[in-house]
């Protein structure tokens, strides 16, 4: 008989039984390998989130740098205005103004190299003639003239508004800077000021300032010098003739007038007298220019030295 076990007699576990798997992964018992097709592609979704992430913040960087830039932009030139505004307020010399049809060079951001930004274009009056509350009213005059063609050459036409008034305000003394600030109320800074309408305030200014009786008086009493030439002494009639506002229907006809009284060759006036009803100013300037240098032409025959050069020459012959 054979010999009883001791202890608990326990059943083998049968093929069909699940519970052995279940017990081994609840125990902590290996997984399956993953495959390598999943683990690129994993690792392609990470480089593509990867590199959409670095591009957002490489635009966003840029975005910000542009509009650093920008307003890097506006605050140099609002500075570099208002540096031109006093050099044309204080400075006599040189005006430094924008130039208006040169864009300023953008900033790139590629590591590309950007040309340098132009040049600043300069309006310089360091050649105009300083005037101040002495001058007269001719004188003015002849100062806008000389303003006129200076302004011409150096196109100060095509410069801001600003720099225009502000420059031309920078050629006058500061006594009439002060006349035009305080006593013509003339505001540089609006926008329908312009060069003229400083000129204008100023020479309107002068002339009442002036007597019209007295530059009539002055015109009428121009007679030709003794050894002053035509032509001086017809432009001098005419810039005393706009001096006093002679009416401009009849200016040439008072002008050509004192041409007869003021004459100092009879011939011309006895040439002039010839013309009827009355001659023109282009009349005066013909005759008198034909009988100028008839004179001078006569007066080079009778000097004799082309005839004593001829004979000195048959005599060293």
């Amino acid at each position: 008989m054979p010999p009883k076990s001791k202890g608990k007699i326990t059943s083998p576990p049968t093929a069909d039984s699940s519970d052995g798997d279940e017990t081994l992964e609840a125990r902590g018992g290996s997984r399956a390998p993953i495959r390598m097709d999943d683990l690129a592609r994993i690792l392609a979704q990470q480089q593509t989130a990867m590199a959409q992430l670095l591009a957002q913040q490489q635009e966003d960087a840029n975005r910000r740098q542009e509009a650093a830039d920008d307003r890097l932009l506006q605050q140099q030139a609002a500075a570099d205005d208002r540096i031109a505004k006093l050099l044309a307020a204080l400075q006599p010399g040189v005006v430094a103004a924008a130039t208006p049809e040169l864009p300023t060079t953008q900033p790139t951001y590629a590591g590309a190299v950007t040309n340098p930004a132009p040049r600043r274009r300069v309006i310089d009056i360091s050649t105009m003639e300083k005037i101040d509350v002495d001058v007269e009213f001719s004188m003015f005059r002849r100062w806008r003239q000389a303003w006129r063609v200076h302004a011409h050459r150096q196109q100060v036409a095509t410069f801001p508004r600003a720099e225009q008034v502000y420059t031309l305000v920078a050629a006058l003394g500061s006594g009439l800077q002060e006349t035009i600030r305080v006593t013509l109320h003339v505001d540089i800074d609006a926008d329908d000021t312009t060069t003229e309408t400083v000129l204008d305030a100023l020479q309107g200014h002068l002339r009442a300032k002036r007597s019209i009786t007295i530059d009539a008086i002055k015109f009428h009493e121009r007679w030709q010098g003794t050894t002053e030439g035509f032509d001086s002494f017809r432009v001098a009639l005419e810039d005393l003739a706009d001096t006093a506002e002679l009416c401009g229907n009849c200016r040439d006809r008072q002008i050509v007038t004192q041409i007869l009284v003021g004459l100092r060759c009879s011939e011309t006036r006895t040439e002039l007298l010839k013309v009827l009803p009355q001659p023109t100013l282009e009349d005066c300037v013909r005759i008198a220019q034909s009988v100028e240098a008839s004179e001078r032409n006569d007066s080079i025959l009778a000097s004799g030295k082309p005839v004593n050069k001829l004979s000195a020459y048959k005599r060293e012959r």
